[in-house]
């Protein structure tokens, strides 16, 4: 029997191949990592793209909406002498039933309630807040209104410092169609097939046509509202002027149809590094009567867009030289001399009249993406200046958070107030 010879790979050859494998082992692992990186990189750029746009457009749909009335209208009065014409306002004959609806008397300055019919000023319909980095804002935050945003701190749902406040109002339904003649202090008839759960007792009503438009409070009875004349909930329960079918004219619940909208920016749990806090853009709705108190539940704020870290409003205004100007809100707000003359009768507001004159909104935002391996690239975020700016991930930013290793973009939209328009 022969034995036949064998042979293997030398130690010498063992060590190269073993060598050249491990070279390309690392190339390939080396590769999939930076794959996974630039992956990851991509997916948190798409994540501050789409929730940029986003904001954007809700911000920029809903903003348009601000002082929407039914078959909005301007004063029969001639123009003044600036060529500014003043947006029809609201007749009130209410009474505030709730401290929520104490929005339509208020005005700054003056604690004292109306005490008969009035027009309401249209600077009640947009009303923005300039807050600084300590937490104060001018004008001062409502502590008793239809909304209460929080204040800064650094615990979940607080508000974060150095950013803007902004709340809107408008019409947001189509009503219900008056089913015949309704003037004076004659019960208002609705069409046949309006919900009987469209009114409760004791809601306001505002009937609306092309030519006026009118608050009241009212009672359901049936397909009819009465007025009601019991003092102190109407000053006059007499509408001053006529609503027919042909005029289109139609009545809707004030209480629950004119909305109030907030937007904050406050802080959440991170929903994905749990124990940890980012900031996001806050919206609260509510009716403008239901206000915090909603059957007896406060409005929820509800998050719009996850890690906003700044919000900033500025606002296009039209004076009363008929110059248009971009103002923060502080500075509308102390514009008492450069106000427009308001329509006669109207209860004006002692400190702010300029909101009258406001025909657009400037909203930036500052988009972060989700904390990750890169991303602590440089950026410009225009309210303050050219310059660019850049967090290493150990620093503390103004909103009092870690800056971490995100990426940040700016989303900028303006948008026109078509229902304020002049």
């Amino acid at each position: 029997m022969n034995r036949q010879s064998s042979s293997g790979f030398s130690l010498l050859e063992l060590m190269i191949g073993l060598t050249l494998g491990l070279i390309v082992l690392g190339g390939v692992v080396a590769m999939f990592l930076t794959s996974s990186a630039t992956a990851s990189n991509q997916q948190r750029i798409a994540q501050v793209l789409e929730n940029g746009r986003f904001g954007a457009q809700i911000l920029i749909d809903e903003l348009r909406r601000t002082g929407t009335q039914y078959c909005s209208s301007y004063t029969e009065e001639l123009p003044t002498s600036g060529g500014v014409n003043r947006v029809r306002p609201l007749i009130v004959h209410a009474m505030p039933k709730l401290p929520e609806e104490e929005w339509m008397h208020a005005l700054d300055g003056d604690a004292s309630l109306p005490t008969a019919t009035y027009l309401l000023d249209p600077a009640h319909f947009v009303r923005g807040y300039e807050c600084a980095a300590d937490g104060s804002c001018t004008p001062e935050l409502p502590t008793e209104d239809v909304h209460t945003v929080p204040a800064i701190g650094s615990a979940e749902f607080s508000r974060v410092p150095g950013t803007d406040v902004l709340t809107i109002r408008y019409l947001a339904t189509d009503g219900a169609l008056v089913g015949g003649s309704a003037s004076g202090s004659n019960p208002i008839p609705l069409k046949p097939g309006t919900s009987p759960g469209y009114f409760d007792n004791m809601d306001l009503a505002l009937i609306a046509s092309c030519r006026s438009a009118e608050v009241v409070r009212v009672k359901p009875n049936g397909l009819q509202l009465e007025h009601v004349g019991d003092d102190p909930y109407n000053f006059d329960a007499t509408l001053g002027s006529s609503y027919a079918p042909p005029d289109d004219a139609r009545v809707f619940n004030f209480s629950r149809d004119f909305r109030t909208v907030t937007y904050y920016v406050g802080l959440q749990q991170d929903p994905v590094n749990p124990g940890a806090m980012i900031s996001s853009l806050y919206r609260i709705e509510s009716g403008a009567t239901r206000g915090r108190l909603e059957g007896g539940v406060a409005p929820e704020p509800q998050v719009v867009v996850e890690g906003v870290e700044r919000f900033d409003v500025t606002f296009l205004v039209v004076q009363g030289d008929n110059k248009t100007r971009y103002l923060d809100a502080g500075a509308v707000n102390a514009g008492v001399g450069a106000c427009a003359p308001a329509v006669n009768g109207v209860r004006e507001r002692k400190d702010g009249c300029l909101w009258r004159g406001v025909q657009g909104a400037d909203v930036s935002m500052l988009v972060a993406s989700n904390d990750g391996a890169r991303g602590d690239e440089a950026f410009r975020y225009s309210p303050d200046g050219p310059d660019v700016q850049h967090y290493a991930a150990t620093d503390v930013m103004p909103n009092g958070l870690r800056a971490g290793k995100r990426l940040r973009r700016e989303f900028r939209v303006f948008a026109a107030f078509r229902n304020l328009s002049r």
